[in-house]
This record gives structure tokens, C-alpha cells and sequence, in this order.
């Protein structure tokens, strides 16, 4: 009950969203008879979920609470609201609206369209394997659109950070067929360290890797693997913050974050270190120069700058793993979920 009431919480909100200084409700509004079960069987753990709730005097009796928390509106109440149909005639543009699509994803971490108008939803799944949703039909491609599961890293120990972590079309996919794709790989012990590492005693038995595919030309629901064009690998010295975002700005340019290797304490230290791309958000060009995996942005912050990678956009940051593009003005901002 405590597992599907986490979900509750965001589907109680497909509802047109507060106006006018009401306020978001935090707890979810439960039908009646599922508000009676709650209360007799977990009200105790109700300061996990609302803690000013958790204090009101509701809680004397049952009765009292669900009508605290029952809403009026009762074709929006909460399990129910999960069979109503996901799109509701409502006249209101601030609906948001959720639904259902499958119980059978395997570690989903990213989740976007190709801008091709398509109605694809490629989901990717850390495990390696990228599938479509037809969100107009609301069906699934039985046929993977990519499965890199051979090719990366990724243990079966809980909360691994590594795999295939995010995907990202190029602006003019639709033309150009390019896409781009965030994933761990094992290091080759034979393989020499580049200087900048030598001097730090840590093992960096695996690196994340950002690289290039194309869709098949005949088939755009499914890659051309044999395309690949790798564009960056960093060397990780611990197993976790390792990145993962991967996005386009408004300027065309690809950003890419990286975290700072982890250990407890920081002891590789990669963010306050130029030198490294580790705890950044880097900004490259991968249209200029067909011949090059991809050339430096001139208006990038440090370029120019000794001992710095020229890379860099931001530096500092632990472990940004996600990052998303502020579209609400003509110039380039960028939110880092650190």
C-alpha cells in the first residue's frame, strides 16, 4: 500500500494543476473506502508522506481523516483515477495527465521523443536496451530500436550507476539519421593511461563513453550498430557518479556531464580539476567538422585558458545526472540535477 500510494502522490495530480494561490496538495487524495484501509492499516506511517498531516487532529478517528483527504471531486480520487481515461476533455491547457504503458521496463532511466513528429517514445533501459512506444496507438514496437547489452558495463550489484544511461537525437534527425548515446565500458588493462592519470594511484578499471550512431535507412525504428563513432571516453576511478546527461542546447551544441568518479570524501578530487573532465558539464560542436569527432564552440568559457580542457561549460559539480535546457528565453541556460 505505502509503494502504491509513492505513486499516488503524482497521480492525484492529473488534475488541473493549483491556480489562484491554491495550494499543491502533498498527500494524495484517497477514495473512501481505500482512505478506510489506509487509516486502519498505516496511519502510523503517515509522517513519511505528509509530516504537517501527520500532526492535525484528523487523525482521531477515521472518519475524520478521509474527509480531510477524500476529495470532493470523486471521479479524482486516488486509486481510481488510474482506470479514468489519461486524457480528459477538461478545457484546461494546465491538465496533466498520466497513464499506465507497462510493468515490464527493466531499470528505465531516460525517456524523449526523435523531434521527428513521429510519435515514438524511445525508453531506454540501463541494462542496455532501448524500446519504442507508439503514443498514438499506445503500443509497443516488438522489435528493440537498439541493444547495446553486450557492449557495456553494468553489474547486478543494487544502485549501480553504470550502463546505458541516456540518449540524445540530433536536432535534424529527421534528415541526418545521427543520434548520440551515454554508456559504460570496461577498460582494457593493456590500455596506457593518458599522463594527467599516471600520478593518481587509483585503478580506473572502466570509463563512460559518449558516442555517434545512425538509424537504418530503410527502417528508422531500429540502429545501424556497425555506425558507431565514439567521440569521448573519460576514465572513472571509482564505481558511481559517472554523469549521464546528454542533450542539445537551443544553440545547437551537445552537452554532456560528467560526474566526479565518486569515493567517499571525494579522494580523486576531478571536479576542482581542470585537467579532467570529471564533475563538469562540457559543450561541443559535432556539426562543424565532419572529419573530427567534434570541434570546440568559440564562446566557450575557458577556452584559451592553460590547463584547462577547453571542453568545460561548468565545473564543480558531484554528480550531475540529470541536466535539462531553459527554453523560456533566447539565451542558453542549463539546470544541472547535481
Amino acid at each position: 500500500m505505502m509503494s502504491s500510494l509513492e505513486t499516488g502522490q503524482t497521480t492525484y495530480r492529473a488534475k488541473p494543476l493549483p491556480q489562484n494561490g491554491q495550494d499543491i496538495r502533498v498527500f494524495p487524495g484517497l477514495c473512501r473506502g481505500y482512505c478506510y484501509d489506509f487509516f486502519d492499516k498505516c496511519r502510523n506511517l503517515l509522517w513519511f508522506l505528509d509530516p504537517v498531516l501527520a500532526k492535525a487532529t484528523v487523525l482521531d478517528n477515521r472518519n475524520s481523516f478521509c474527509d480531510k483527504v477524500s476529495p470532493k471531486n470523486v471521479s479524482m480520487c486516488y486509486p481510481d483515477v488510474t482506470a479514468l481515461p489519461s486524457d480528459p476533455d477538461t478545457g484546461n491547457s494546465r491538465c496533466v495527465c498520466f497513464e499506465p504503458t507497462n510493468q515490464w521496463l527493466s531499470m528505465p532511466v531516460w525517456a524523449g521523443h526523435a523531434g521527428d513528429g513521429s510519435g515514438r517514445l524511445f525508453v531506454v533501459e540501463q541494462r542496455g536496451r532501448v524500446r519504442i512506444y507508439e503514443t498514438t496507438t499506445k503500443t509497443w514496437k516488438s522489435n528493440l530500436f537498439l541493444d547495446m547489452s553486450r557492449r557495456l558495463l553494468i553489474s547486478p550489484e543494487r544502485g549501480d550507476e553504470k550502463g546505458l544511461l541516456t540518449l540524445a537525437f540530433h536536432p535534424d534527425h529527421v534528415n541526418n539519421r545521427r543520434f548520440f548515446l551515454f554508456y559504460a565500458v570496461t577498460r582494457d588493462s593493456s590500455e596506457s593511461l593518458p599522463e594527467e592519470y599516471k600520478s593518481r594511484p587509483f585503478t580506473y578499471s572502466f570509463k563512460v563513453r559518449v558516442s555517434e550512431m545512425l538509424v537504418r535507412e530503410d527502417n528508422r525504428d531500429v540502429v545501424d550498430t556497425s555506425s558507431e563513432k565514439i567521440l569521448l571516453e573519460v576514465l572513472q576511478p571509482f564505481q558511481w557518479h559517472n554523469g549521464g546527461a546528454l542533450f542539445f542546447g537551443s544553440d545547437s551544441y551537445l552537452y554532456v556531464s560528467f560526474g566526479d568518479g565518486g569515493g567517499g570524501g571525494d579522494p580523486f578530487q576531478g571536479s576542482q580539476n581542470n585537467t579532467f573532465l570529471h564533475g563538469t558539464v562540457i559543450r561541443i560542436d559535432v556539426d562543424s567538422d565532419p572529419t573530427r569527432p567534434y570541434t570546440i564552440p568559440g564562446d566557450n568559457p575557458f577556452i584559451g585558458q592553460d590547463g584547462v580542457r577547453p571542453e568545460i561549460y561548468s565545473y564543480g559539480l558531484r554528480n550531475p545526472w540529470r541536466c535539462a535546457v531553459d527554453k523560456g528565453d533566447n539565451v542558453t541556460g542549463v539546470f544541472a540535477l547535481d
